[in-house]
């Protein structure tokens, strides 16, 4: 969902509030190594645990051209299961906190780039990591 606010000085500040659960009911066939920490001659299945996330984000626009941008994203993960023949394995959960400054540049009214950088510092199970990002956006 998102809204946007006329500030005082006649600018506008637009607020955005994205919410996603995905809940997994199929287990994935898992044979020899694999990313979930199996070896080879491995045979079994791994069913990933839920999923959830929130990005909460807003843009001031500076000027016609100019916006600022800042998201916060939370993003937490349940253990996945991993079983076949004496094999019974549990990632273990995780969580992440993440923020992403950008700025952004509206060439005109259907063409905007947007450059910034994903910090993500605070977490369990994750590593904290900085991260380039940039897009383009056309709209028509």
């Amino acid at each position: 969902m998102q809204t946007f606010f006329w500030m005082p000085n006649g600018r506008i500040l637009r607020a955005r509030l994205d919410l996603n659960q995905t809940v997994y009911t199929t287990k994935a066939h898992v044979v020899d190594a694999s990313v979930y920490g199996t070896v080879p001659g491995f045979l079994g299945h791994a069913l990933p645990g839920l999923s959830s996330s929130a990005d909460l984000a807003a843009e001031y626009s500076m000027t016609q051209h100019w916006v600022l941008a800042l998201d916060a994203a939370y993003g937490y993960n349940a253990s996945t299961s991993v079983n076949g023949g004496d094999v019974r394995l549990h990632t273990g959960w995780s969580q992440s906190l993440a923020f992403a400054p950008a700025i952004e540049y509206n060439l005109n009214a259907r063409i905007g780039v947007i450059v910034g950088a994903r910090i993500v510092d605070i977490g369990h199970n994750t590593t904290n990591s900085i991260a380039p990002v940039a897009a383009v956006n056309m709209v028509y």
